[in-house]
């Protein structure tokens, strides 16, 4: 039996469905999969750690003689159902399910590991939405991609920045773990909104095609400008030699 052959840009292609529901999400949301499927991971990763060490419970990292980083967990013992002694390994199996981000350190590698991800994914989708289009248009792909990439950085470093301020104060690592995540997801939607209200990136798209259009045809004016100025010398000199 053969199988079906899918055109990129047909209607029974799998990918088109997909982009039909994420295209519903960002009307509807401002939040596109890419960004509910982070946002229930993380507060899946959040709620964790609330069962683990309880919502006050703090730690910090430290490192053993012996050359070992450990983790040494703060707060009552009575909220740590699983997490019954203080001292941990940073690769202990408990530790590392959990997700902890401990310190500004981690922080920082953290938002910068999901950066790249998150990146990566945008640019891939950003590429298949393209090609399920009509008519692919670089130019509005890569501005669509440049916009995409700006907003997630912006969002991930106001969220990160707002976590390491408030550890900076001693605020558990729960708190700020969880206030960083909603400040990131925020940025993003509200970035998303202005985007999506006022129209950033289509503008964009409109401005980058029309210098395009108009690089070529002032590229040639100048050329022209430049040989006519060219010629314009070397003709005056040579009538002028003559001339004499």
């Amino acid at each position: 039996m053969m199988r079906p052959v899918y055109r990129f840009c047909d209607r029974a292609n799998p990918f088109s469905t997909v982009d039909q529901v994420n295209e519903i999400l960002k009307d509807n949301t401002y939040i596109d999969i890419l960004g509910w499927k982070d946002a229930f991971s993380n507060a899946k990763s959040a709620v964790k750690q609330v069962m683990l060490l309880g919502v006050w419970g703090d730690a910090y990292l430290a490192t053993t003689k012996a050359g070992k980083e450990i983790v040494i967990f703060k707060g009552y013992l009575g909220l740590r159902d699983k997490l019954t002694g203080t001292r941990y390994l940073r690769d202990h199996p408990i530790v590392k399910e959990a997700g902890f981000i401990i310190g500004r350190k981690e922080m920082i590698g953290e938002a910068l590991k999901g950066t790249r991800i998150s990146i990566v994914c945008l640019v891939a989708w950003d590429i298949v939405h393209e090609l399920l289009q009509d008519k692919l248009d670089m130019t509005r792909l890569g501005v669509t991609i440049l916009s995409d990439i700006f907003q997630t950085v912006l969002a991930t470093f106001v969220g990160t920045a707002i976590g390491i301020i408030l550890s900076s104060f001693g605020i558990p690592i729960i708190v700020t773990f969880s206030v960083g995540l909603v400040v990131s997801l925020g940025v993003a939607w509200v970035l998303a909104r202005l985007d999506s209200q006022q129209g950033e990136t289509a503008k964009a798209i409109d401005f980058v095609k029309e210098r395009e259009n108009f690089r070529t045809i002032n590229d040639v004016i100048i050329y022209l400008e430049k040989k006519g100025r060219y010629i314009y010398f070397y003709s005056g000199k040579f009538i002028y030699t003559i001339g004499k």
